[in-house]
């Protein structure tokens, strides 16, 4: 009898350490046991969906090592409050679209917790061994509202017909390890192989470099703290924005690159910073008044914030451009001040200072409200949008039966928007 004993205690060892290697290599890790509880019964629930065919379709296959990988940069960075360098590890995978297949590393991709602390819809980061999405060399993979469902890409096509330089910016159907996670948006993440680089002999993409500061930020305290003192400033002071932008080391996008054009760019973007050298002479003015009109249209700044600013240089005409990047949301435009949205032609609290430095330029800012003039105009705005309501109509259709909650406004939003630049700029623009 008592060795009876002993061997249904062994069996109920035995099955107790089985059941708990087989949770340690095959349940998903979360951050505490009840995000892992809900990351299982999500993953179970899009497990049970069937696509719709709302969009193109694209799979990605991770193996289970990948996802743990995935899993613990994570929770790591759902602790540290943002992404840090550190659990922006690629792992490896395949790709499926329109019939091909491909090899990939991918990996998680936001600076902010609202891209990856949900339990399933993740952001993410994808490098293709061969470019068989729409010929991308790297792309983001973003569920819709972390770029305002449909408002990044009105925002993309919008720049596209100005003439200034986009992302390739569309919408799929994203299935993961057989998991339907829906709509999902591709944008074209920076790279020497993008399709704005290649029309450029030579040309570079450089940028201010914020790992020097994020990897060993405390991000809640941080933001908590800078908003509290902006809303209590009575007028524009150095900001934290401001001073890393006088600090930071200005890098090229990418792999190191030590040629002579991409010194030749970040020691131009140094003499601009230091204000050796005036606007005109560094950027592409036609090109930048047209970028800054564009996100008035829209009443939001976000894709001139210092962090998101990517400038591509061109060697021929020693000019930089900048790429339009990660607009998020449309605001209705107006006088009250707030810290997402300014008007760069006023003295505000909020405007950063490579704006303010912008804009200290006569000839830059003569040529702006000309540009922004034109822009804003009725005749204008309608030849625009009769040359993407058709195709925005059918994004908007698509995406409506994913998020039936989602009233697209943004169009009526630009005509508001418009009229209020018209009537602000219309008295300065006389007076010179």
């Amino acid at each position: 009898m008592f060795t009876k004993k002993i061997v249904y205690l062994l069996y109920f060892f035995v099955f107790i350490t089985i059941v708990g290697i087989g949770a340690f290599l095959f349940l998903p890790r979360g951050t505490s046991f009840s995000d892992t509880l809900l990351i299982i019964k999500s993953r179970l629930y899009y497990l049970s969906l069937k696509p719709k065919g709302n969009f193109p379709s694209l799979k990605l296959e991770i193996p289970s090592s990948s996802m743990r990988s995935l899993e613990r940069d994570r929770t790591r960075s759902i602790n540290a409050g943002l992404l840090k360098s550190e659990n922006k590890n690629y792992v490896p995978g395949k790709l499926f679209y329109k019939g091909k297949e491909t090899s990939i590393k991918i990996k998680l991709k936001g600076w902010g917790s609202e891209h990856w602390s949900i339990p399933v819809k993740w952001s993410f980061k994808v490098k293709p061994k061969e470019c068989i999405v729409e010929g991308l060399a790297k792309f983001g993979l973003l569920y819709p509202p972390r770029r305002g469902y449909s408002i990044e890409w009105l925002y993309q096509r919008i720049v596209k017909f100005t003439g200034n330089l986009p992302l390739h910016y569309q919408f799929v159907d994203l299935t993961l390890n057989g998991m339907y996670l829906g709509t999902y948006a591709i944008e074209e993440a920076f790279d020497r192989k993008m399709n704005a680089v290649k029309e450029i002999d030579n040309g570079v993409i450089i940028k201010w470099d914020h790992s020097t500061w994020s990897d060993t930020l405390d991000y809640p305290a941080y933001f908590n703290k800078l908003i509290l003192i902006l809303d209590s400033l009575p007028e524009k002071k150095n900001s934290l924005s401001d001073l890393q932008y006088m600090s930071m080391p200005i890098v090229v996008q990418g792999k190191k690159n030590n040629s002579g054009v991409a010194k030749t760019a970040i020691k131009l973007m140094n003499d601009f910073r230091n204000n050796i050298k005036p606007t005109n002479e560094v950027f592409n003015i036609d090109k930048l008044a047209t970028t800054v009109a564009v996100n008035h249209l829209f009443g939001n700044h976000h894709p001139m914030a210092l962090q998101n600013l990517r400038f591509l240089y061109d060697p021929m005409t020693s000019r930089f451009e900048i790429i339009a990047y990660d607009l998020e949301q449309i605001d209705n435009l107006s006088n009250i001040e707030s810290c997402f949205r300014y008007l760069a032609w006023k003295s505000s609290k909020f405007t950063p200072q490579h704006v303010i430095q912008m804009f200290n330029d006569t000839i830059f800012r003569k040529l702006y409200v000309k540009t922004q003039l034109k822009i804003a105009d009725t005749t204008y705005l309608n030849s625009l949008f009769s040359e993407l309501d058709y195709e925005r109509h059918r994004v908007n259709r698509e995406l409506t039966r994913e998020f039936p909650h989602i009233t697209f406004i943004e169009k009526k939003i630009i005509y508001q928007n418009a009229e209020f630049i018209r009537l602000s700029l219309d008295s300065i623009n006389g007076s010179q």
